[in-house]
């Protein structure tokens, strides 16, 4: 069967009687704009969503496509869709249904273009389409329409005609770990959450799960103008979490009415008095007890008010202490590289890659913007805030994710991939609603030294001038660290070696991003604020021209943060995988009754955020202990 991996770019244009009454006229077949005067697109989220019957389509197999209002202010009177390939080739059949009629587009395959009939309003249609019998790949439905005269959206993103971007999950799997493939996680995913995206794709989302999932109700002028800035250099807005990534969109948190919704909150907290439950508190597990024998994980010693304390287990030890302790945890116990753990003074039990293969998410900060709309500042937040937002007003910048409030996920290495629906993201810009001198934390968080941030960052404190800023993320780097340990006491740190830029792409792919970032501020949208590019240049690179790729590459070299996604460092593979530390089962191998859940199994970074994969790693981790339980007993 071959898959159609479609997306449905739909622009509503809902009409006057005397403009487009009876449907698109010839003039929209090619850029698919409404002759509508001066008026332009709205920049708002749209108010319809996009729907079909099937997730995946074969070749002349036909499929229905319904378009609905998300509420019950807006009606849609008209449409105009095309089917197109990413060579923006129309292909496909449209069939007539009550409603529509079939435009005669020059040039255009008979069929591919259809359009309302008449006026009315309705609250949704269904379109009826056909996929060619002589294309293989990925098909665009591009829809371009109207409430009234001088409002109509554009870029309205449907979900894709497949089981959207699997590439991370798919990767995991053909790197030698059978039942990680997206098909197979999809179903964790939808598990552990309780959505309350409104733009959430259906198929792609859970509804009863613990962890709550929603977007932030306040929402900046600059995040407004970041989302309208993306819709005019045609990014799709996206349901990110949903079947393709390529687009831009607000954020999606783990918050719930306003609040943090932790790990502790979504699931420890409701199953607190539970009787086959004992958390202890105030303590730090510091060794895995293996039986060096037999190499059976047996229990393990843990740290309490300054006395050391034993627990054995009956069954298993799951290690979930991330991807900095959990190799450590390993490493102290006697399993990791045998000459580092030789070089320790520790007795090695089983000589596996621990701590290699450390990943991260990593992005060129101060890369600052000055504008006229207000931006976040501590110092503008009043008691009167905290006593509103405690009372329940959720749109306040306290609701707001450490200033975090909308991202892009685009595919920059390949230029004519920018776009491509069912892109694999390499970069996600992400805005903050801030800069370094909007509190006096930041730059100790980012370990500015104070020279370093008068130089850069002083002027606009003493003028108090609005200014936020753009975080190019690379998503899928190349570069690797290691962790090592730096003493064979528990409470000593381990070293960490980031690596980070060792690999000549991760530059590259920043300043790209960075570029990126920039072109965002040529927009009308961004125009509107004010938005200017601060340029101030870093001291250590002030001899190069700022703007120039060599700056850039510059400041990335000078000025990269980590965003605090460790992962990789204890990988999991085939059991025939040199490189590996866990099998698909997460058993450690080479040891009994130990496994790893958390992070530091990722085979490779996704090209996200490693927060709802590690909650989906432990939802499928239960299932597989209670299944080689089921199957031991």
């Amino acid at each position: 069967m071959s898959l159609f991996k479609a997306i449905f770019l739909v622009l509503f244009l809902i009409q006057t009687s005397y403009c487009w009454s009876d449907g698109a006229g010839l003039e929209a077949c090619t850029d698919m704009t409404p002759l509508h005067g001066p008026n332009t697109p709205m920049i708002s989220p749209p108010p319809f969503s996009v729907t079909t019957t099937v997730t995946s389509v074969s070749q002349g197999q036909t499929l229905s496509v319904t378009i609905a209002r998300t509420n019950t202010a807006n009606y849609l009177r008209g449409f105009l869709i095309q089917a197109r390939t990413p060579a923006n080739a129309a292909v496909g059949q449209f069939f007539l249904t009550t409603g529509m009629r079939i435009v005669n587009c020059a040039g255009f395959p008979v069929g591919s273009v259809a359009t309302h009939s008449s006026p009315d309003q309705r609250a949704s249609i269904v379109i009826v389409w056909t996929a060619p019998t002589n294309y293989l790949g990925p098909v665009v439905f591009q829809v371009t329409a109207v409430h009234d005269f001088t409002t109509f959206w554009t870029g309205v993103t449907s979900p894709t005609v497949t089981r959207g971007n699997r590439r991370d999950y798919d990767n995991w799997e053909a790197m030698g770990n059978p039942g990680w493939s997206y098909e197979d996680v999809l179903p964790y995913f939808k598990k552990l959450e309780n959505s309350r995206v409104k733009h959430a794709h259906p198929d792609y989302v859970g509804k009863g799960g613990p962890l709550t999932v929603s977007e932030v109700d306040y929402k900046s002028d600059v995040a407004k103008s970041f989302i309208a800035a993306g819709l005019e250099l045609g990014w799709p807005y996206v349901d990110y979490n949903g079947p393709g990534q390529i687009g831009i969109s607000y954020l999606q948190t783990s918050t719930k009415d306003g609040r943090r919704a932790s790990s502790n909150v979504a699931y420890l907290y409701p199953i607190k008095n539970r009787k086959n439950l004992f958390v202890r508190k105030l303590s730090q597990v510091t060794k895995i007890l293996i039986d060096p024998k037999t190499k059976t994980a047996t229990g393990v010693q843990y740290m309490c008010a300054g006395k050391f304390h034993t627990v054995r287990a009956r069954r298993e030890v799951i290690l979930s202490a991330g991807a900095i302790n959990s190799p450590q945890l390993l490493m102290l116990s006697g399993v990791g590289p045998a000459d580092h753990l030789k070089e320790m003074n520790i007795k090695p039990i089983m000589n596996l890659p621990v701590g290699f293969n450390l990943m991260d998410h990593a992005a060129p900060g101060a890369l600052t913007f000055t504008t006229n709309a207000s931006t976040f500042s501590l110092y503008k937040i009043s008691p009167f805030d905290f006593i509103q937002f405690t009372a329940g007003n959720r749109k306040s910048v306290l609701e707001s994710i450490g200033g975090c409030e909308s991202l892009a996920f685009l595919e920059l290495d390949d230029p004519s991939l920018t776009l491509n629906p069912d892109g694999y993201p390499d970069i996600e810009l992400i805005q903050t609603n801030g800069a370094m001198h909007s509190a006096r934390v930041f730059p100790q968080v980012f370990g500015l030294k104070p020279s370093i941030y008068d130089a850069m960052f002083k002027e606009l404190e003493v003028e108090q001038r609005n200014a936020f800023m753009v975080y190019p993320m690379v998503l899928r780097p190349k570069s690797r660290g290691r962790i090592k340990l730096k003493s064979k006491h528990p409470l000593v740190y381990p070293l960490i070696y980031s690596g980070y830029l060792t690999h000549p792409y991760d530059v590259d792919i920043s300043v790209k991003g960075i570029k990126k970032a920039i072109e965002m501020m040529e927009t009308k949208a961004f125009k509107k604020i004010d938005a200017k590019l601060f340029q101030v240049p870093i001291p250590t690179c002030s001899h190069l021209t700022f703007g120039s790729d060599l700056y850039w590459e510059c400041h990335t070299r000078h000025f990269t943060f980590t965003i605090y996604h460790y992962s990789g460092t204890c990988k999991m593979g085939a059991k025939s995988d040199p490189t590996a530390v866990v099998d698909p089962r997460l058993n450690v191998k080479g040891i009994k009754n130990l496994r790893v859940v958390d992070a530091s199994i990722f085979p490779e970074i996704m090209a996200g955020h490693p927060n709802s994969p590690v909650y989906m790693i432990a939802e499928k981790a239960a299932d597989m202990i209670k299944e080689d339980y089921l199957n031991s007993v």
